[in-house]
């Protein structure tokens, strides 16, 4: 953040300032919720991945690239969903070959499991994290992920990697499972248990909602940027 001295020069504060708990806007809570869905919208997201009740999804998104973990996910999806016929993977997100491309082979399971269910795009994420039971996010680095407040405050249960950022949301065993970045062997074990435990995962995911509630709803960040301000106008005045 710059400040204003005296001089009206902008200058670098002495120490970084960091808004509430680190999010940069916090979760919009009167759209990420599941009181304000509106049921015509749930039901064309339904049709659009052929929503059926028998089936449990799980969810992955962002763009599908080696960097987010895509490999990994698709390659134990593959292998679980081979051995459970009711599950469903939702990967909602564009190609980005020229970037950063996952393998041919990755590639070819996400073409040909007729259990994957593949979204280039869309701005309705709230409706697909309403309708699975789990998000898995498998990213080697994020800065603060939005994606996690929003499932947090979808009640969407969430598996997702231990890095910096995700674990300022999520913790072990509190309000989600996390596992090692890149280690495909250690993903498997812990949605594996998400799987095997589905009423402990919505106890996680109430207790991650009261979390983003306290700490990340854009009330409150707002409102920590609105004193931060007062706190400046009162210093520059004295």
């Amino acid at each position: 953040m710059l400040e204003y001295i005296k001089t009206n020069k902008l200058v670098k504060p002495s120490k970084l300032q960091v808004m509430g708990k680190g999010s940069s806007n916090g979760v919009d809570l009167s759209r990420y919720s599941t009181e304000v869905l509106k049921m015509e919208i749930l039901d064309e997201i339904k049709k659009l991945v052929s929503y059926d009740h028998q089936y449990r999804y799980i969810l992955n998104m962002g763009r599908i690239v080696k960097d987010k973990g895509v490999e990994e996910v698709l390659t134990v999806f593959d292998r679980l969903s081979k051995e459970d016929p009711q599950l469903r993977l939702i990967v909602l997100g564009a190609f980005e070959d020229d970037l950063d491309p996952i393998s041919a082979a990755a590639k070819n399971i996400l073409e040909t499991n007729p259990a994957i269910i593949h979204i280039d795009w869309s701005d309705r994420v709230e409706y697909f994290m309403h309708i699975a039971e789990l998000l898995l996010h498998a990213s080697y680095r994020e800065g603060f992920p939005n994606t996690l407040l929003q499932s947090g405050a979808m009640g969407c249960p969430i598996v997702c990697t231990n890095i910096e950022g995700s674990v300022d949301i999520v913790t072990h065993g509190e309000t989600g499972l996390i596992f090692q970045p890149g280690q495909a062997a250690d993903l498997e074990e812990k949605l594996r248990d998400a799987l095997k435990h589905p009423d402990q995962m919505k106890q996680y995911s109430r207790n991650l909602r009261k979390k983003v509630e306290d700490n990340f709803s854009q009330q409150y960040l707002h409102e920590c940027i609105r004193q931060q301000y007062l706190l400046l106008l009162k210093k520059n005045r004295a």
